[in-house]
């Protein structure tokens, strides 16, 4: 009978070595390597389809680039670089640009409803030593200048004198600024401006300066 039990047991070690020799490999452990890989992929298409982008439009903006010659404070010295240039074969068009120096600080009354009650306030502060004037065109028409300052502090001690009068004064601000004058090469004549033509311009008085800047109305939003 031993023997007959160790036939047995030996039967059943080799039937659970066959039977897990016939278990098919599962995918799910080759699976998540699959998921990295794609994920990867993703990635570098994103970021090639980014840098792309960027490149595009570095291009883009480069093609866009306009020469600027300037500033001048003068239209006729700009006029004289312009004529220049189009001597040597290159167009060039003027441009003018409103430049901001300082602000100045206007005290004043808000306009009365006629005229005539305008200069009654003149008259009533010209007689308590505040010089004022009646304000006839404008937003402010009918209201009493009481003077521009370009310091702050001096508006405020003439508004706040008025103010113990009796008054209610403003203080309103004006922007001063100056016109100058550009001369702009636009991006298809830039190519005709070497180094050498480069050299001659700087020679000539207020064209020491250039810069590259977008041209107006191109579109470089993409």
């Amino acid at each position: 009978m031993p023997w007959v039990f160790v036939f047995l047991v030996s039967l059943n070690i080799l039937y659970a070595v066959w039977h897990r020799q016939q278990i098919p490999i599962s995918v799910t452990e080759i699976e998540p390597l699959v998921s990295k890989q794609k994920e990867a992929a993703n990635i570098k298409l994103v970021k090639e389809s980014a840098e792309s982008l960027v490149s595009e439009r570095r291009s883009v903006e480069a093609d866009s680039l306009c020469l600027n010659f300037g500033p001048f404070e003068r239209k006729s010295d700009a006029q004289t670089l312009q004529q220049r240039l189009l001597s040597l074969g290159v167009n060039a068009r003027i441009k003018e640009f409103s430049d901001p120096i300082g602000v100045d600080h206007w005290v004043y009354l808000e306009p009365s409803a006629s005229r005539d009650g305008a200069f009654r306030q003149v008259r009533e502060l010209q007689a308590r030593g505040i010089d004022s004037y009646v304000i006839t065109v404008g937003d402010l028409e009918n209201g009493v200048s009481l003077g521009i300052f370009s310091e702050r502090t001096s508006a405020q001690g003439i508004l706040d004198r008025v103010a113990r009068l009796g008054y209610s004064p403003l203080i309103k601000r004006l922007e001063r600024s100056r016109q100058i004058y550009r001369v702009q090469i636009s991006s298809g004549e830039r190519k005709r401006v070497d180094s050498e033509i480069l050299g001659d311009l700087s020679r000539l008085v207020g064209a020491q300066e250039s810069a590259q800047a977008l041209c107006e109305g191109i579109d470089t939003s993409r």
